[in-house]
């Protein structure tokens, strides 16, 4: 019974998940006035958010590494919830093991009780390592992520146009390289990359 209601929780928070997602990537809605229609399309950044923190990172830069780990979460769910079952198991296991050293009649022999505690042990160990390892590995990735996100907010000048901008703004167009030196080190710098991008 119980692996059925891990199942139907995890079918909830999927179909929550999933209701969540629509409402964040709703489509531009029309308004219809006589004699004239607008279409209105949320893209400004002040009420939407995503650049508020919790637990260290924004919306957004967890949504970003949501996307390129879509099914992490759902490891961790699954994991966590059969690391959880397997700690019940123990617990029981572990009171037959208990019975069967008191000699009370209604306990299962004592190999198969000690068998039962070490699958049960092996499993919330294994699980419970899994979700760790997944854990620290999304932490890695939002760290990272948060690093970019950082220095895509960095303020350059242009030497061509003195126009001040930021590092993402020449992402679609230029690969971006951050060098640190004195004019002739950066020229030296720009003719070698130039002779081998020849």
């Amino acid at each position: 019974r119980t692996r059925y209601e891990v199942m139907f929780c995890y079918r909830i928070s999927q179909i929550l998940l999933l209701c969540g997602a629509a409402v964040a990537f709703s489509t531009p809605y029309q308004t219809i006035v006589p004699g004239r229609s607008t279409t209105h399309v949320r893209l400004s950044n002040e009420d939407d958010g995503l650049d508020e923190k919790f637990g260290g990172y924004t919306v957004k830069q967890r949504l970003r590494e949501e996307i390129e780990s879509p099914f992490r979460n759902v490891r961790l769910l699954f994991f966590g919830s059969s690391a959880g079952s397997a700690l019940i198991a123990l617990y029981f296991s572990a009171l037959s093991v208990l019975k069967a050293n008191m000699g009370l009649t209604d306990a299962p022999p004592m190999e198969e009780a000690l068998q039962n505690c070490g699958i049960n042990l092996g499993g919330v160990i294994i699980c419970s390592a899994l979700v760790y390892r997944d854990w620290k590995a999304g932490e890695a990735n939002l760290a990272r992520i948060a690093k970019g996100g950082a220095l895509a907010k960095l303020r350059v000048v242009s030497p061509e146009t003195m126009r001040r901008s930021t590092v993402k703004d020449y992402r679609r167009n230029s690969r971006v390289l951050i060098a640190v030196g004195g004019s002739q080190y950066i020229s030296t710098l720009a003719r070698s990359l130039n002779s081998s991008a020849n």
